[in-house]
């Protein structure tokens, strides 16, 4: 099994899916746009993978670089650590966090964030090698391994809750131009919230500063209802009808009396 590395230059010969956004309607993964992977090489991404048959990679950069929602000096960021085929006993898994935590020996220590769609399964993992829960936000951890005891303790950058866009009932939609893929899909997740009656505000990230300020933690995108953090996935009709169903409109639009059916949902639905 060899390991090798993916850089500005062979790119092309080896494609890295981005496994942050699948498609909200078969569950497969976009490809990012060249000029996206191309300015993260430029600011520190690494990208290790293994000649299995099937996609075995793992992505880090130096956790100032990172486009998440947190502050960690000095230490490596992991993005992503995938492996499409069957790794029940997480040897390929293992194999590539060991290579990334070499490479990394010289720093803080390393950190990832989780979500709600994968904390079962990674955690478990992460805490056989050592990683430990740093900082919890609802639907999120951020584990670590610290290599130097005396570093400080990384955060989120923001609370969802300490943070806010504008209170104009609007729907707002921040993103990260990585894929054209994942910008067709914002395209039509902002029409069906449209058809749901509501006004949508597009805001392009245009830096790791925007990400990490975003009120998303994590970074590239982020859904906010009424200054809420809502989600930070790709979501098709249903998904967004759902969501928007497990709400409590009439608590969030007070102003408007009986605009909304009892418990959640558009008077118009």
């Amino acid at each position: 099994m060899c390991l090798y590395t993916v850089t500005a230059q062979n790119f092309d010969l080896n494609p890295i899916p981005c496994v942050d956004l699948q498609n909200p309607t078969n569950g497969k993964y976009f490809q990012y746009n060249k000029n996206w992977i191309m300015a993260r090489f430029k600011e520190g991404l690494t990208i290790k993978m293994l000649d299995t048959p099937t996609t075995s990679f793992i992505e880090y950069v130096p956790a100032e670089s990172s486009w998440r929602g947190i502050l960690a000096p000095g230490y490596t960021f992991i993005h992503h650590l995938f492996v499409e085929e069957d790794d029940a006993d997480h040897q390929l898994k293992s194999e590539l966090l060991r290579c990334s935590e070499q490479d990394s020996k010289d720093t803080n220590g390393m950190l990832t964030v989780l979500d709600h769609t994968n904390i079962e399964t990674l955690a478990p993992f992460y805490e056989m090698h050592g990683f430990s829960e740093i900082a919890h936000l609802p639907g999120f951890v951020l584990m670590g391994k610290k290599f130097i005891e005396s570093a400080k303790v990384p955060t989120f950058a923001l609370s969802v809750y300490e943070y806010s866009h504008d209170k104009s009932h609007d729907v707002i939609i921040s993103y990260a131009d990585q894929s054209e893929f994942i910008l067709y899909y914002l395209y039509r997740m902002k029409m069906e919230f449209e058809r749901l009656g509501f006004q949508v505000k597009m805001r392009k990230l245009e830096s790791i500063s925007d990400a990490r300020q975003s009120g998303s933690p994590y970074g590239t995108l982020g859904i906010f209802l009424d200054g809420e953090f809502l989600s930070h996935r790709l979501m098709n009709e249903t998904q967004i009808e759902e969501l928007i169903g497990t709400l409590d409109l009439n608590e969030m639009y007070p102003e408007v009396h009986n605009l909304y059916d009892a418990p959640h949902h558009r008077s118009f639905y």
